[in-house]
């Protein structure tokens, strides 16, 4: 019987994001299980068995880029597989590339109805957790004031913050021609609310290496807590999650004046109207982004 190789995961980053791959692979064991396929090579499963499979995902209730990951750990794992076995693709029994590329998928996911975040609602979250936990303070602090995403905050290391200078490096979502590494900046007020909670952590633990120690999973939790607050306070009824934080940054800057360029240097994305190996270029002039973020932050009354 086949069985996932967990060695693999070792090579491929943090292990929240380890973990994910490993549900994802097995869910292609279980159905080779199901299936009743006995192969002792995973290279010896035929094309139409895949097929099948592709099938089984496009099925699942959800958008179509989550059915392109499934496949796309699973092309990786193989190709893992191949590699180690030092066999050339084109001594490979299975052709990875004329079984993986021509997929398609159908966007089958429950799209939600969401209510935006305005001022008051990023305001709110913030008094909220200010008034309850430091640590979540900070947390939620930097995702609403930095525009960074939730895996940016959860991986951000302490010596990767650069507090005289007011900008910090995180290890997040890959973007394409960007990488991993995205500079975010903060604001005077909150560097010092910063340098207060580092300072706690070097006195309490000086070993920690991440500023934040909860799980994504907790501090999703926890920001479900304060939805649940103020849903109740407001009679409204926000389903709150960390990107509408980042949505609410873009559109409180388009509101102050910002062009799209301007915007996409602060959320460390690339305009689809630039030349991208220009604005790469812009990209490394800190100065010129941090005076950006000034002129533009949104929420510089709730910080006076």
């Amino acid at each position: 019987m086949l069985e996932f190789d967990e060695s693999y995961l070792r090579t491929i980053g943090k292990p929240s994001y380890q973990r994910k791959v490993k549900l994802r692979i097995e869910f292609f064991f279980n159905f080779i299980q199901e299936q009743n396929i006995l192969v002792k090579d995973i290279f010896n499963i035929k094309q139409n068995v895949f097929e099948n499979y592709f099938e089984r995902i496009n099925g699942l209730d959800a958008s179509k880029n989550t059915k392109f990951r499934y496949i796309n750990n699973l092309k990786e794992y193989l190709d893992w597989i191949r590699r180690n076995r030092n066999i050339t693709k084109r001594k490979c029994k299975l052709d990875l590339d004329d079984v993986f590329d021509k997929v398609k998928f159908s966007d089958t996911g429950t799209s939600r109805i969401e209510t935006p975040f305005y001022k008051i609602h990023v305001y709110d979250c913030l008094r909220y957790f200010r008034e309850r936990n430091f640590e979540d303070y900070i947390f939620w602090g930097l995702i609403a004031t930095t525009s960074m995403r939730i895996g940016g905050a959860i991986n951000l290391l302490i010596k990767n913050i650069h507090l005289d200078d007011r900008y910090l490096i995180t290890d997040e979502k890959e973007t394409e021609n960007l990488g991993k590494n995205n500079i975010y900046f903060i604001t005077p007020k909150f560097k010092r609310s910063l340098e207060s909670y580092i300072s706690e952590i070097q006195q309490i633990n000086p070993e920690q290496e991440h500023l934040f120690k909860l799980t994504d999973k907790a501090y999703r939790l926890h920001l479900k807590k304060w939805g649940e607050s103020i849903n109740k306070r407001m009679n409204i009824k926000l389903d709150p999650h960390p990107h509408l934080f980042r949505d609410a940054y873009n559109t409180e800057m388009l509101q102050l004046g910002a062009n799209e360029e301007q915007r996409c240097l602060i959320l460390n994305q690339i305009p689809g109207s630039v030349n991208k190996q220009r604005y790469l270029k812009r990209l490394k002039q800190l100065e010129n982004r941090k005076e950006i973020y000034d002129k533009y932050f949104p929420y510089n009354d709730f910080f006076k």
